[in-house]
């Protein structure tokens, strides 16, 4: 409280800014040097009810003070359930439902062509629609509308044995697809080389004759044999 008091009769005083009431405070040693600080003047009031301001204008003493305190209207207080009933709820049903973006779809899609084996076995041993939808996280409608549009039914009516042959025997059907392409190349590599060695054989029969010729012409012309 960076504010100075008034000294009067020897004593610190404060003057009420409303009914003009004073009281005092006595100074240290009887000497105006010897007055009390601010701080501790301020102290004192506050202790015996006054207001201290930091205009003394606004100084009020405690009759004042009274009114103002008892005309004070009191908030009124609201109980737990009335807190609970004004808090806005934040439930999930008045947030609108996640959708399927792309992405979602292009997950689910690549997901099922893993497990889901054809129309007529349905999914393989161990899946179903709602294996899918933990495993991807996602709402079980997103997959049963994935699979309806994209793949077929949900069933999976054979055992878990006879759908492990059934994959040996597709795995057995591509090696023998990768096979007969091999062949096949292997093949038409192999004709494509015999032509070229009787291209070859051609063209060495062709040279020694031509030789032959060349040294019957040399014989000619030096009378040698």
């Amino acid at each position: 409280m960076h504010r100075r008091f008034p000294v009067a009769q020897g004593a610190q005083t404060i003057t009420c800014g409303k009914c003009g009431r004073t009281d005092s405070a006595g100074r240290q040693g009887g000497k105006a040097g010897g007055a009390l600080p601010p701080d501790a003047i301020a102290k004192f009031f506050s202790q015996r009810g006054w207001r201290v301001a930091q205009s003394p204008r606004k100084d009020r003493c405690p009759d004042c003070l009274s009114p103002i305190r008892t005309e004070e209207p009191e908030m009124p207080k609201a109980s737990p359930s009335e807190m609970v009933v004004n808090l806005p709820d934040p439930g999930a049903s008045e947030r609108p439902p996640r959708q399927m973006s792309r992405e979602d779809r292009r997950l689910i899609f690549a997901k099922l062509e893993e497990v889901y084996i054809d129309e007529k076995s349905g999914y393989s041993a161990g899946w179903n629609d709602d294996a899918v939808a933990k495993d991807m996280a996602c709402p079980r409608a997103w997959v049963e509308e994935i699979r309806e549009q994209n793949f077929g039914p949900q069933k999976s009516d054979q055992s878990a044995e006879v759908i492990s042959i059934r994959a040996m025997l597709n795995g057995a059907e591509a090696d023998i697809k990768v096979a007969s392409n091999t062949l096949k190349l292997a093949r038409t590599a192999h004709a494509e080389a015999e032509k070229d060695m009787t291209a070859a054989g051609e063209l060495i029969a062709s040279a020694a004759k031509a030789i032959e010729a060349a040294r019957a012409d040399i014989r000619k012309l030096t009378g040698r044999a």
